[in-house]
């Protein structure tokens, strides 16, 4: 994924987020609307990287800022993933000349009561550098 990409899929993700933002307010639990996004940690409790006949399945525990409050297990983030690619999952450590750490911030919702992880930052495409 190159920046042009990346960009265009925060663009996205934003306007994902204004919809969101306009839809009804209603609280977790009252059986109706979207509330509005906001900030979780997430770490990965499974799935696979995914590859060239793979797709990835990563799917993460979200938590509360604080790291103590889970908000649920097993989750998929909304956001698409690039078909037959593989993955570093949200909060892995990166081989390779940077080594750092990927992000393990996410944006999640409720929808209907119900936990949606929208998007879970830290997790991108694994790449070759380009000849």
């Amino acid at each position: 994924m190159n920046l042009r990409d990346l960009l265009a899929e925060i663009e996205a993700l934003r306007e994902r987020v204004r919809t969101l933002e306009n839809r009804p307010r209603n609280l977790p639990g009252d059986g109706g609307g979207y509330t509005r996004p906001f900030v979780v940690l997430v770490t990965k409790d499974g799935g696979v990287a995914g590859d060239a006949s793979t797709e990835c399945s990563y799917t993460y525990t979200v938590k509360k800022l604080n790291d103590s409050t889970e908000l649920g297990t097993e989750v998929t983030p909304e956001a698409p993933r690039l078909h037959y690619v593989a993955y570093w999952y949200a909060g892995e450590t990166r081989t390779g000349a940077t080594g750092d750490t990927t992000s393990r911030y996410g944006l999640a919702c409720y929808a209907s009561g119900s936990l949606v992880l929208l998007y879970a930052f830290g997790e991108i495409p694994k790449e070759d550098a380009c000849p």
